[in-house]
């Protein structure tokens, strides 16, 4: 997150100004650029296919989960002696 700090006195905002205005600008030529950006892509993907859903009835089967024993925690002490 940026601080602004704005200068109270009138010299002071007269050598502020030029900078900001110009920042200004720059940031406001990157969100235009960006804009044309995400809306060539969003064209793109508009005019992309979507590739066929399967049917439920030909879905593969998931594996059926295995549950674990509990494990003793000090288990790997064990073999130590």
């Amino acid at each position: 997150m940026a601080t602004l700090i704005f200068p109270t006195t009138f010299s002071d905002m007269k050598d502020f100004l030029p900078d900001f205005l110009e920042n200004l600008l720059a940031l406001r030529h990157t969100l235009i650029d960006l804009v044309k950006m995400i809306r060539i892509i969003a064209q793109k993907r508009l005019n992309m296919p979507s590739l066929p859903s399967s049917p439920l009835h030909s879905t593969t089967d998931s594996p059926p989960s295995m549950k674990k024993q509990k494990q003793d925690p000090f288990g790997i002490l064990d073999n130590l002696y």
